[in-house]
Order: structure tokens, then C-alpha cells, then sequence
């Protein structure tokens, strides 16, 4: 039985496989979505051949149809897939699609079930060039499909309310306010629905929210009905619950968390060679030694450590259940802060560590590797109330057991466990301890709440996987927890940088999530002014309203407080090539990696500023070493296929931004690119195609700036300024407009340096 997927995306699958035969085959794909929509009524042969070659005249069109439907049988292996002589239709004995799903549901008024079949928009990234027909018609379906959804969900909010489960009906509330950020009748049944389950502060959270993002989209005031019920809620809330109003928008749905493969027992290493300095015996562990470009550079070898240095690997989960994974790979992350905020020790990034134990390696080649001369190892087991942690300290040399403990206690107590072994650490190396409260804050990342710290852990576990569910369903925990205790700085911090990360590869639109990040923030500096996770999410968000020097204060207040926090040195990096200052970011970047050598958007910024620079040969090297380390990482991908584009490597750029749209569909500038490389290879109507799509997204903040960046690449550049002397800027496209290698063209237009002075970064 196969299954096609149209909402959230578009693929054919086979047992939750996608076929990639008939994925690449657009037509062919865009075929089965024109059957899947007509349903059991068909649709004409004619109608289908218009949709698909309205280049082409009757008889040629018509040809190219009757070749689709057989390549497509011939892919799927199957002759009856698609039935029908005039009047074509799938075979629903062997395809069922998510279309028909959803739309059975609404049709036989289970609402339920109609939102739980609904993934997302409706062919969510799918582009088929030269097909404005075909773009049109997918334009009003995803216009429909949404309104339907919506109306679902208020139908679900309002019977749930009616039977006074008001918990559950602010739940769909909330799912329907996040798919329409700016409806004031979504914000204003999902206050309601908190009021009247005893949560005023949530809903004077919400009335503050909504109010941000009213302001930095619209430049107009709050809605008159939100204002007053917010007033309403003020005079019946009590003092200590009043200073809880700060806003927390809840995830677009509840997703269901992947679990991660059981922890593996370590391997032997392979030997590791021992002519590269500290990144390139990091890269030489994944077996990439014979790339050039791995060669420690001059700028990068540092002088040995004064201060002792650790790694710590990633506890066991003792437990056996992939389900407490987020408490093992919690732990260890609490266990490597704790570390930094109380000791001296020089300390081995995370996700380096994790990555070198991912690929098998022992104590001995991951110590070997990162250069550090004691290892932390241990496992971690709760069982109801209770929790069991073992832990040791290794010399790596000779595997000799410096120190080693068990821990037997209350789950409350899992933080007085994390500072005694992190005490216990330091003072067996002999380093020296620090003053935590200097270091990053710590009173903000403690909670009585076991349940609310227990929701941060699943957030981080879900963070990291930096896909758009990934980071929905981590907003989705990190809400929750703060909503169980309010106080929870870090929670708030948390939820900061995952809006952070929606906006930055477009996952939510342009402005919503940087607002929201922006309240998130603020709330936590509020509760811990110590916090360099907070302080580097508001840098942020006023770099991304162009406030630079107050970001830039914010940044150096994040890497003040915590020096080793890798991404206040790489926000930091961001903020300083959108100045200009290309030196100083250089050197900041060279932070982050020497932290972090695993980091994805660290490496990939590397490649960047080589862009910047104009240094394609070298950047396409940077570029291609850090998609090595992370294939699917949409900013690597987008600036690899610039660096290639700029070489002549058409083909292979197309390739590689296909790759990134898919990776990221909302991605600042990638419409762009693509009608350019198509422009240039001669394939007029498909660019024309994106262009015509672009300039229809014209009313949404986002599609505005790809429109811009469309008209630039494509050297439209009258229009192309036009419209950028009043985008909302951010970060990815601030970048973009200093190292695009898809606008150089537009650097040397006369009006560009006035268009810096008026954004203010020159």
C-alpha cells in the first residue's frame, strides 16, 4: 500500500519510506497531487495535461501525460495505480493519501481526527516551474485546506469549552492561535479558556504576547477586546501571581517525541593520526583525515592549557528505556555546566564529546582527540522517586581510576548530585573553584518541580535535533514546564533560543518568533540576570530589529558570563559580519569551533565569511568539510551552493540549493538563488516561474524579503531596492545581503552603501 503525503510537504511513501524515484520526477509527482485532490471524481486528461505543460500545445501536452502515467506505473511497479480512461482517479485499494484522510474527516464532522491527519500546509515547499496554473491552483488548495483546519480546531476549542474542560479546550486554542499568530479571536478564546481554568497569569501572558507581535508586524496597537479582558483579569489577580506575566506562545501541535537508539557500549578506537592539531584529530576520528583543507591553520594552534582539562561522555542510560534518554543526555549537560560555573577546568564541548562517542570511540582515542587529560564517565537510573548515578574519573593514559562514586538519592536532590560531582572533579585535578554565581547563573537553572525540570530536559532533547518538529515540540516542553513553575529562569531561556531557531530557518513567519523570543528572554533575565543563554537570545532579537549597539552589549554580557558558552560566541559572530567587521568575526568564530569543533552553524559560518570575503575556492572547501559533519544543514547547504554558483558549477549548485530548500523551505533567499541559477542556465520560463511565485507571497513580511532578494539576484535591481528600503530585516538576510555570493551584482550598485547606512550597519 503506498501513501502520499500533500500536507506539510509532498512525497510518495511505501511502508513510511519515500520514494525517491518518484520524488525526483516532479511532474510525476505533481500528477498523483492533482488525482489525490480531484478524489473519486477524477479529473479530465485534458485538465491534467494543462495543469502540466501549459508550454506546450493539445497534442504535445497530452503525449507528455500519457509518458507520465507510465513511468509512473513503471516506478511504483504497479499498472493500476492510476484508473480511469477520460476521467482519471487513483486506485484507493492501493494508494491512500492525507488529502483524502483529512478531508473524509471534515466531511463526516470528526473534527479530531481531521486535525490529527493535518501535517502542515498543503504541499508545504513544493514548486513545480513553469506551471503558474499549477502554482495557482496549489495557492487557493493551501488557502482552503487551512481555513478548514482552523475551523476544526475552533470547533474542537469551543464543544471542549461547552463540557467545561477548559484545559482542554486552551489546548486547541492555542494550536489554532499559533497557525494564525495575529487573530485576535484565537487570542482572545485561548485567555478566556485559561481564565477559566484558574490560569489569569498564562492569560495575561497571552494578552502580552499578542500585543508584541501586533507591534513589531503590524506597527499598530493592541486589539481593543484583548485589552479590556486583559484589564478584567488585572484586578482579580493577586499580587504574587501578577509578576508571572510574561508571555509564552504554545506549539503549533503536540508531537509525538522520537526516541533516540539505546546507548551503545564503547568500541576500541581506531588509532587516530597524530599530525593534525585540536580540529583535525576531530575530523580525523570520522575518518575524513585525507581532506586538505583539515590542516590545522596558524591562527588556530593555541598553547597548551594552563588549567586541567575534562571531558565528560554522556552517562548511560541505566534504565534500558529509550524513553529516559532526555534524562541521561540531561544530566550530562547540567553535569558539564555545573563544571564550568564551579571550577577552573578547561572543559571539552558536549556534542563533541557525543559525537567521538556516537562513532565508538573509547576514553582513551576520545581524550587523545580533544586533547584533554581526564575523562568523566557514569550512568543514571531513576525509578519513581527515586535516582541512582555512578560516576568516575579516569585517567585516559592508562585507564586508571583517579575517582569514582554511587549515588543513591531522592530525585529532588539531582542537583546537589550534579555540584557534588562536579566539586568532587574539580578537586581531584587540583582546579581551582569559581565563583558560580559569576559564571552563567545558577540559582535560575534549579526548579523544586521535578515534572517542570523533567519537561526542560525533553525540550533539550528536542532542540537538538534542530528540525521544524524538533524545535516545535521543544517550545511545546518548555512551555509546560514554566507553566508548572513560573519562576523556572532557564525554562524561559530555553523556550528563547528555540524561537530563535524557528525563525532563523523560517519555520515560523518572519517577526512571530523573534517577538516571542524577545518576551521569553526577558522574563528570564527578569528572574536571573546571570543567565549568558538569555542574555545571548535578547542580542538576537535586537540585532534582528536593528538595534546593533544594544545587541552587541547583550552579546558581550552572554560571553562575560559564560566563556565558554559556544553560541554566544557564535551570535556574536553573526552581529559582527553583519557590520562589516569581518576580522573580529573571523576571530569570534575561532571561539566557537575551538569550544565546540562539532558545531554545525559554527563550521558552516567559517565557510561564510570566506564568502564575504569573496574567497570562493576557499569557502566551497570550508563548506563541503562542515556538510561532512551535518549533510542536511540547510545553512551549509544554502552558502555551498553560492561558493559553486560562483565558480560556473551551475549543475551542482542546483543540486545543492534543491537540497537546502528542501531542508528548509522558508529559507531567507534560496527563491532567489534558484531563479538565478536557472536564469543563467538558459531555462528562462522556470525562473520567470519563481519570480511570479515570489511576487504572490508579497503580503506575508518573509515573502516580501524573498521577493526582494529574487528581484536582486535576478538584477532587478530598481525594484529590488525599492522594496528593500522597507523589509523587516533579520539576521539571515542581513547576512545574506553582505556574503551572498547570489549578490555580489547588488554590492556594487551605487545604492547599495546608503541602503547599509539606512539599515544602520554602516
Amino acid at each position: 500500500m503506498f501513501h502520499l503525503r500533500t500536507l506539510g510537504g509532498a512525497a510518495l511513501e511505501s511502508g513510511g519510506v519515500p520514494l525517491d524515484s518518484v520524488g525526483a520526477q516532479r511532474k510525476t509527482l505533481a500528477l498523483l497531487i492533482l488525482l489525490a485532490a480531484a478524489r473519486q471524481q477524477g479529473i479530465s486528461r485534458d485538465r491534467l495535461a494543462a495543469f502540466l505543460w501549459p508550454e506546450s500545445d493539445i497534442e504535445r501536452a497530452r503525449g507528455g501525460l500519457k509518458q507520465a502515467l507510465h513511468v509512473l506505473r513503471r516506478q511504483v511497479g504497479s499498472p493500476t495505480i492510476v484508473l480511469g480512461s477520460t476521467e482519471l482517479r487513483l486506485n484507493g485499494a492501493e494508494i491512500a493519501t492525507d488529502l483524502d484522510a483529512f478531508l473524509g474527516a471534515i466531511e463526516a464532522g470528526d473534527h479530531e481526527a481531521a486535525v490529527a491527519s493535518y501535517g502542515g500546509p498543503f504541499l508545504d515547499g513544493f514548486h513545480l516551474a513553469a506551471a503558474a496554473e499549477f502554482e495557482q491552483w496549489v495557492a487557493a488548495q493551501r488557502d482552503d485546506l487551512a481555513r478548514r483546519y482552523a475551523g476544526a480546531l475552533e470547533q474542537l476549542a469551543l464543544a471542549a469549552g461547552a463540557r467545561g474542560e477548559h484545559a482542554a479546550a486552551a489546548g486547541w486554542w492555542r494550536r489554532l492561535q499559533a497557525e494564525d499568530p495575529l487573530s485576535g479571536r484565537a487570542t482572545l478564546g485561548l485567555m478566556q479558556a485559561l481564565d477559566a481554568a484558574g490560569e489569569r497569569a498564562a492569560a495575561l501572558r497571552c494578552a502580552q504576547a499578542h500585543e508584541a507581535l501586533l507591534r513589531d508586524e503590524l506597527g499598530t496597537g493592541p486589539d481593543p477586546a484583548i485589552t479590556a479582558l486583559a484589564s478584567q483579569l488585572r484586578t482579580r489577580t493577586a499580587p504574587s501571581e501578577a509578576v508571572e506575566a510574561a508571555p509564552v506562545t504554545p506549539a503549533i501541535r503536540v508531537l509525538r517525541e522520537e526516541p533516540r537508539p539505546a546507548d551503545r557500549a564503547l568500541q576500541p578506537a581506531r588509532p587516530v593520526d597524530r599530525r593534525f592539531g585540536r580540529v583535525g584529530r576531530v575530523v580525523a576520528a570520522f575518518g575524513l583525515i585525507a581532506m586538505p583543507v583539515l590542516v590545522m591553520r596558524p591562527w588556530e594552534r593555541s598553547a597548551p592549557a594552563a588549567a586541567p582539562s575534562v571531558a565528560v561522555l554522556p552517562f548511560v542510560n541505566a534504565s534500558g528505556d529509550t524513553a529516559s534518554n532526555h534524562l541521561s543526555e540531561g544530566f550530562t549537560d547540567e553535569l558539564v555546566g555545573a563544571l564550568r560555573r564551579m571550577s577552573e577546568l578547561n572543559i571539552a564541548a558536549r556534542s563533541s564529546t557525543t559525537a567521538l562517542a556516537s562513532r565508538g570511540l573509547d576514553a582513551r582515542a576520545i581524550a587523545d582527540t580533544l586533547a584533554v587529560g581526564a575523562v568523566v564517565e557514569g550512568s543514571i537510573q531513576r525509578e519513581g522517586s527515586r535516582l541512582y548515578v555512578t560516576a568516575r574519573l579516569i585517567d585516559p593514559r592508562d585507564s586508571l581510576v583517579l575517582w569514582s562514586e554511587t549515588y543513591e538519592r531522592a530525585m529532588r536532590d539531582i542537583f546537589a548530585v550534579q555540584e557534588d560531582i562536579a566539586r568532587a572533579v574539580a578537586s581531584t585535578l587540583g582546579a581551582r573553584m569559581a565563583d558560580a554565581e559569576g559564571r552563567g547563573g545558577l540559582a535560575g537553572r534549579r526548579t523544586p518541580d521535578l515534572e517542570a525540570y523533567d519537561l526542560y530536559l525533553r525540550g533539550r532533547h528536542s532542540w537538538r535535533r534542530r528540525t521544524r518538529d524538533g524545535l516545535e515540540q521543544a517550545v511545546l516542553f518548555y512551555e509546560q514546564a514554566i507553566e508548572r513553575d513560573p519562576g523556572f529562569a532557564i525554562g524561559y531561556a530555553g523556550l528563547a533560543e528555540a524561537y530563535v531557531n524557528l525563525s532563523n530557518f523560517g519555520f515560523r513567519p518572519l517577526g512571530q518568533a523573534l517577538a516571542l523570543a524577545d518576551v521569553a528572554a526577558g522574563r528570564a533575565l527578569e528572574l536571573d540576570s546571570a543567565l549568558a543563554e538569555a542574555h545571548a537570545a535578547k542580542g538576537f532579537v535586537l540585532a534582528s530589529r536593528l538595534e546593533f549597539e544594544a545587541s552587541e552589549a547583550s552579546f558581550q554580557r552572554a560571553i562575560r558570563l559564560g566563556p565558554d558558552y559556544t553560541w554566544g560566541h557564535h551570535y556574536y559572530t553573526l552581529l559582527l559580519m553583519m557590520l562589516g567587521r569581518t576580522g573580529e568575526a573571523r576571530e569570534h568564530n575561532h571561539r566557537a569551533l575551538a569550544l565546540d569543533p562539532f558545531s554545525r552553524p559554527a563550521n558552516a559560518t567559517r565557510g561564510i565569511i570566506l564568502c564575504q570575503e569573496g574567497d570562493y575556492p576557499a569557502a566551497r572547501r570550508e563548506l563541503e568539510q562542515a556538510l561532512v559533519l551535518a549533510p542536511d544543514f540547510a545553512l551549509t547547504l544554502y552558502y555551498l551552493g553560492g561558493a559553486l554558483a560562483a565558480q560556473g558549477e551551475l549543475d551542482e549548485a542546483m543540486s545543492v540549493l534543491e537540497r537546502a530548500r528542501r531542508a528548509a523551505p522558508g529559507f531567507t533567499g534560496v527563491p532567489g538563488s534558484l531563479a538565478q541559477l536557472h536564469r543563467r542556465a538558459g531555462r528562462v520560463a522556470a525562473s520567470d516561474s519563481i519570480l511570479a511565485a515570489a511576487q504572490q507571497q508579497v503580503a506575508d513580511p518573509r515573502g516580501r524579503m524573498n521577493l526582494a532578494l529574487t528581484y536582486a539576484a535576478l538584477e532587478q535591481y530598481d525594484a529590488a531596492f525599492a522594496l528593500m528600503n522597507e523589509l523587516s530585516w533579520d539576521v539571515p538576510s542581513l547576512i545574506d545581503l553582505r556574503a551572498s555570493p547570489f549578490l555580489a551584482g547588488l554590492r556594487s550598485d551605487s545604492r547599495y552603501s546608503e541602503l547599509l547606512r539606512t539599515i544602520g550597519t554602516r
